[in-house]
């Protein structure tokens, strides 16, 4: 049997049971008859006469409880920080990641206040944002700045008015990487709003490197300088000539190779494959003006169409130095007035009876969400974490221990949408298998 049917199989006597749903968490005593009153369908195999036998057991007639139906979703709030403007905000020196401001988990929401001369289109890029950011300017909501379905980290064209222009920003603090080198890396928003210009490059052609240079390495993975010493090494070297020094980003995606940055021949950055590598470096005191030298190392059997991974954008113009900076916490809502939702990050409410029966069977219950995109689930005031309809989860645990008799359930909607489709399950093998 596989691995998976293995941890569904049951000896008991002088039979074998594949399948059951309660595999191991009924006693010993009458275990059989027991399994025979539990719902499930299973294989039975038995050994009579020195013959092997097997039969399919369909479901048995006792069926376990039936999950709760939720009442009907009521939207409870609306997050009005992108256009209302009697909203109290945090001032703020400046950007800054998520834990300097005492928000280590879920969203924050940050406010940049800018004048402008005259009324200007320009391309933004948030390249020491980290994390997924939902952005509005002026009211409107204008693109996602990110990874992931539906973000980009492409420059955003946007428009700006004369006068005073108002960038909000709502974080989402996905979490750390698990790679070493990217340990402790800041979240949140933590560095400035930049309007961008492409910057154009010619291709220059790959050539086998003569050594690794370990300064590239960091201290925390020198255990990987013989594996990388090991392996065939290309490198190839962009020729950029800046008139006036300002912050070039470099970034590349969807390689299958080890990636090294330097630049006048400073390390910059040691990107480790793990799967399909990606990276981002913003390059600021290593420039000078005139000519100069970005050395990209590549490891493995690289192909020259990889080089077109890489992008450069000139960060021309720092719009939010000098900018009004404030922050709003993210929380469950307080009562407001009804706001319309029109694409805006919304909140909504439900109510379901824990029926007593699933309580004294300890029956795992889980929410399927359906409708709503992507937030956060919260279960009379818990927080039981984060959901994306891009899965692979699609069912949520509702803990026990946080279940009363009625019970309310609370989501948040990245884009106000309602979650009228979900509804309660019992799962006895968990939320992954079926």
């Amino acid at each position: 049997v596989n691995s998976e049917l293995a941890a569904r199989t049951w000896p008991v006597d002088d039979r074998i049971i594949f399948g059951p749903d309660y595999v191991g968490e009924l006693g010993d005593d009458g275990e059989y008859d027991i399994l025979m009153s539990n719902p499930g369908a299973y294989t039975l195999l038995t050994f009579c006469d020195g013959k092997l036998a097997h039969r399919k057991i369909g479901a048995a007639a006792v069926k376990g409880p039936v999950p709760p139906r939720l009442g009907d979703w009521k939207r409870i709030g609306v997050c009005g920080e992108a256009a209302m403007a009697d909203l109290e905000w945090e001032k703020m020196s400046g950007p800054s990641d998520v834990d300097h401001i005492g928000v280590p988990h879920g969203y924050v929401w940050y406010r940049a206040e800018l004048t402008q001369a005259r009324a200007k289109k320009r391309k933004l890029m948030l390249p020491q944002c980290e994390d997924r950011a939902t952005l509005y300017v002026n009211g409107e909501l204008v693109s996602v700045w990110g990874r992931g379905a539906g973000a980009s980290r492409a420059p955003i064209p946007v428009s700006l008015k004369k006068g005073v222009n108002v960038i909000v920003v709502l974080a989402d603090n996905l979490g750390r990487n698990v790679s070493p080198l990217r340990f402790g890396g800041p979240k949140g928003l933590f560095g400035h709003i930049y309007d961008t210009k492409k910057l154009r490059v010619s291709k220059p052609k790959l050539k086998f490197a003569d050594s690794l240079d370990t300064r590239v390495v960091p201290r925390a993975m020198s255990h990987k300088i013989p594996q990388l010493e090991a392996e065939t090494i290309r490198q190839v070297d962009f020729s950029i000539t800046l008139a006036k020094v300002a912050p070039i980003s470099v970034s590349f995606e969807g390689l299958e190779h080890h990636v090294a940055i330097l630049c006048n021949d400073r390390p910059v950055g040691l990107f480790i494959n793990e799967g399909i590598n990606y990276g981002e470096v913003m390059l600021g005191a290593e420039l000078k003006r005139g000519k100069n030298v970005l050395r990209v190392m590549l490891w493995g059997d690289v192909e020259p169409e990889a080089l077109d991974a890489f992008k450069f954008h000139n960060l021309v113009e720092n719009l939010t130095d000098g900018a009004k900076w404030s922050l709003r916490k993210w929380d469950l809502p307080e009562p407001s007035r009804a706001l319309a939702a029109n694409g805006r990050p919304a909140w909504y409410a439900t109510r379901f009876k824990y029926p007593q029966a699933a309580a004294e069977a300890h029956t795992a219950m889980f929410v399927e969400i359906a409708g709503s995109r992507k937030g956060q689930l919260f279960l009379n005031g818990h927080n039981i974490g984060r959901f994306w309809a891009i899965g692979p989860q699609k069912y949520y645990y509702l803990p026990e221990c946080w279940l009363a008799d009625v019970n309310e359930l609370v989501i948040f909607d990245e884009q106000g949408k309602s979650p009228s489709r979900s509804k309660l399950v019992f799962r006895p093998r968990g939320p992954h298998s079926d």
